[in-house]
């Protein structure tokens, strides 16, 4: 650790901020490390670092999965940028000097708005890619449609549980909004 009165280096800044900001925040989801489990079925969120990391600078991007638990069967895999309109680049950078709250609010931010509803969507439909596509490409909380990865199309489907885990997730996500206060504490 850097002396009484230096600032902390990227490289430092990354852990703190997973521990101190990123992993209350989906604890106060239900998540058990990195893992969100609903009966048989998990959800994951991991954290990449760039190879082109420095002491001074941390690009990082965040990874969603979800996996039939009892196997270890991972059946849906995206990066949180693949489903955020607009989002160009995709990675998020902590730098020497900076704060790191904005960075975790603005990770934060995206994962409630899209990579929560997605997690919820893939764990609730089990492990058919039919129904993880109709329910991904529903609606989000924020008003636009999440994106899908290349080469899947979305699925007709709309029975009524379909409807209901649509509104199973729109009361989690009202729920979700109300345990960010662990986010508001943040910023």
């Amino acid at each position: 650790m850097p002396e009484r009165g230096a600032e902390l280096t990227a490289q430092q800044l990354y852990p703190k901020m997973i521990k101190e900001l990123i992993g209350p925040a989906l604890q106060a989801l239900g998540f058990v490390g990195d893992r969100y489990v609903n009966g048989d079925y998990a959800g994951m969120v991991g954290v990449q670092k760039s190879r082109y990391n420095t002491k001074d600078k941390v690009d990082l991007t965040i990874h969603l999965g979800a996996e039939y638990a009892p196997t270890g069967y991972g059946y849906w895999h995206t990066r949180l940028p693949g489903l955020m309109p607009g989002r160009h680049r995709g990675w998020w950078g902590l730098q020497t000097g900076q704060p790191m709250e904005p960075v975790a609010l603005d990770v934060l931010a995206a994962f409630h708005a899209y990579g929560w509803p997605a997690i919820l969507a893939a764990v609730d439909a089990g492990d058919d890619p039919r129904t993880v596509t109709a329910l991904l490409t529903k609606t989000s909380r924020s008003g636009g449609p999440l994106a899908m990865p290349s080469g899947w199309r979305p699925s007709t489907m709309t029975t009524q549980a379909d409807r209901l885990r649509a509104c199973r997730r729109r009361l989690v996500l009202n729920c979700c909004c109300e345990s960010s206060a662990a986010i508001s504490r943040i910023g």
